[in-house]
């Protein structure tokens, strides 16, 4: 049995010790938010934290050498000088996955209010449960932080999609809806597919200008649209693109040395012609590209080892705070000569 004075002496070792583990904790916890953001890119911070799904195109985990033409994208988002980013693409160049790169970078490293609208209601609803969630849950950094918001409005839930994260949260929408864009401040806008968005279709104005001015509060907003471009008189990204800096993805000659970008309509491939000259047959497994200077025969071998020393190159120097990316499929490494030509023998003489 303690006497009562060696009873108080344990009584207060009892409480400097749990007071210690307190401060030690509160410290700890501290530091987690007072710390400045580590100094690491978006490309970065992917190559070590992101996995890709089985039904990706290349699964496991995420390689931005994979994807060189992407790199430049992702990292506009680091340039502090830089509030808009256009990207101008086709199908096949890793788009989606470069937005999902900038969206878990924010909630690691820099977290803040995001928006992101997509053309409508199921459009959302499908990026959040195949797309969105399937980044957070492959993702140790995002699983601890990411969580549901499930007390919402039912007119709500029929519209956004919310998660939730210390120090912001995401919503994302159908931009069909004019509830996702009021009344509401938003560090980070993204407009995914937003050519699929019909001109004049909301009497309270564009969709996309909707969702830009919510972060007009913001000295260091970030703009971003993405989209394959539809009509050129009626395609919002060529507009948006135009008012950029306007960079395309050039590649190197390895046998003249110049610098050029590839062109759909100067692909080639074997083919087999009837007495009138006219085309019965395509082959295309054969499809090359003859060097826009030298005119050399460029294979897909040679093809992708241009790729991976590839270079962004900005028609308008002078514009600097609005990154405008314009990329075709035969710029991607995630397709191939092969692939365009199918596609473009699919298409034949549909304009559309």
């Amino acid at each position: 049995m303690l006497n009562l004075s060696q009873n108080i002496v344990f009584s207060e070792n009892y409480l400097r010790d749990i007071s210690l583990k307190n401060i030690k904790t509160i410290r700890l916890s501290a530091r987690k938010y007072l710390l400045p953001p580590p100094d690491i890119t978006v490309s970065e911070w992917a190559d070590r934290n992101r996995y890709l799904p089985e039904e990706s195109i290349k699964p496991g985990r995420w390689r931005t050498d994979n994807a060189p033409h992407l790199q430049s994208i992702m990292n506009a988002v680091n340039n502090p000088i830089v509030h808009e980013i256009t990207i101008m693409k086709s199908s096949q160049i890793g788009g989606t996955e470069a937005i999902n790169n900038i969206i878990g970078y924010k909630i690691d490293v820099q977290p803040c209010n995001i928006a992101y609208m997509l053309p409508t209601d199921t459009d959302a609803k499908d990026y959040a449960k195949d797309k969105f969630d399937k980044m957070i849950n492959s993702s140790p950094p995002l699983r601890r932080k990411v969580k549901n918001i499930k007390k919402l409005s039912s007119t709500e839930k029929e519209s956004t999609l919310k998660k939730r994260y210390p120090g912001g949260r995401i919503r994302i929408f159908g931009g069909t809806s004019t509830s996702g864009t009021r009344q509401r401040s938003e560090k980070i806008t993204i407009a995914d597919d937003c050519d699929q968005l019909k001109i004049g279709q909301q009497s309270e104005g564009d969709p996309v200008f909707r969702l830009e001015r919510r972060s007009a509060t913001y000295p260091d907003y970030i703009n971003i649209r993405i989209s394959t471009p539809t009509r050129s008189k009626e395609s919002r990204i060529s507009a948006f693109y135009d008012k950029s800096n306007m960079q395309k993805y050039f590649v190197t000659c390895p046998h003249c040395k110049s610098d050029f970008y590839f062109k759909h309509e100067r692909l080639q491939w074997e083919k087999e012609l009837d007495a009138f000259g006219k085309v019965i047959r395509d082959f295309p497994a054969t499809a090359f590209y003859p060097c826009d200077n030298c005119g050399a025969v460029l294979t897909e071998k040679d093809r992708m080892e241009m790729l991976h020393n590839g270079k962004w190159i900005a028609e308008r120097h002078e514009i600097k705070d609005h990154s405008g990316f314009w990329i075709n499929e035969l710029s991607s490494t995630l397709s191939s000569f092969e692939r365009v030509a199918k596609e473009i023998i699919k298409a034949g003489e549909n304009a559309e």
